[in-house]
């Protein structure tokens, strides 16, 4: 089977998993609650990148060049032999 099947199979059967727990579980949970309090949990999961998705460190380990972690243009500028090519 190709690669990009299993993608769209895996990504179908998330998405049908997640819809299903958030019809079964999360929906009535909140629905008793005003909006303002019933927002806070949902946004809370966005808040913390690192913690609720298994991504260790978050934008620092995902996106290095921006957040100026390793190996990045910042760290490129200042090369001894005053070049802007990336070293190898």
């Amino acid at each position: 089977m190709p690669p990009i099947a299993l993608f769209g199979i895996q990504f179908t059967l998330s998405l049908v998993i997640y819809s299903l727990v958030a019809a079964w579980y999360v929906a009535p949970r909140l629905a008793g609650l005003p909006r303002d309090i019933a927002l806070a949990p949902l946004l809370w999961v966005h808040a913390a990148p690192g913690r609720c998705t298994g991504i260790r460190g978050g934008l620092g380990v995902t996106h290095a060049g921006v957040s100026g972690w390793g190996p990045g243009p910042a760290s490129q500028a200042g090369s001894r032999d005053g070049s802007t090519s990336p070293r190898r």
